[in-house]
């Protein structure tokens, strides 16, 4: 099977069918642990990633910059020196990113989930939209929402997210939107949590108004 190179979203299930379906055939929370491991990665500095579903192991390449490369453990901080040495004798630019593999077991983002909680329960904060842990928490919203599809891997460059996912009926297919679109799934699903289905999410909403602060901080740090 390959990957369809177009942008194929499936079709939104009535929200009547979503608990149903979701039993039928979903027996876990994206949404939930991949929050966690864009917290744990975030703890990394991670900027941008690749990332696969294997039999519940979540494996990761990441990365991130040479700065923040050197900071995460001493072999980091001596390959970044050998780096800036090597460039500064040569003329050479110095190595600008670095890429590191990570892999989490099921018992790990389990823990990993319960620590986020602690700290989200302390810091009391709404979540940064742009934040890595949210951009992977709205792909796993939009994954919870079809529960007939099966994550395969999810991809992060900037503001765009790549997801692909196995349909019920084995297709691999792949939707990559920009970070908003994936962010507005997981309101769809805080919502339907703690709201009757008719209800919308006020204009006043904290979400509402956390997403068009950091929409206006992006827009004034890249004019």
């Amino acid at each position: 099977m390959t990957i369809d190179d177009k942008i194929k979203l499936p079709a939104e299930p009535e929200f009547d069918k979503l608990t149903s379906e979701k039993t039928q055939f979903q027996k876990i929370s994206y949404a939930r642990e991949l929050r966690a491991v864009g917290q744990a990665l975030e703890a990394q500095h991670v900027s941008s990633l690749d990332l696969e579903l294997k039999d519940g192991l979540y494996v990761v390449r990441g990365r991130l910059t040479a700065a923040d490369y050197a900071q995460l453990s001493f072999l980091g901080f001596i390959q970044d020196l050998v780096s800036r040495v090597g460039s500064a004798l040569t003329g050479g630019s110095r190595r600008a990113f670095y890429e590191i593999d990570l892999s989490y077991q099921p018992e790990e983002i389990e823990e990993l989930d319960s620590k986020g909680r602690a700290h989200r329960r302390a810091a009391d904060k709404t979540p940064d939209p742009y934040g890595l842990a949210q951009k992977l928490r709205g792909v796993g919203s939009f994954l919870d929402y079809r529960p007939e599809i099966t994550l395969t891997g999810v991809s992060v460059e900037d503001q765009w997210v790549t997801v692909r996912y196995r349909t019920a009926e084995g297709r691999i297919e792949q939707a990559k939107q920009d970070v908003t679109y994936f962010y507005n799934y997981w309101v769809k699903m805080y919502l339907r949590r703690g709201l009757r289905p008719s209800q919308t999410l006020p204009n006043d909403s904290p979400f509402v108004v956390n997403w068009r602060v950091a929409e206006k901080h992006e827009s004034n740090s890249g004019s």
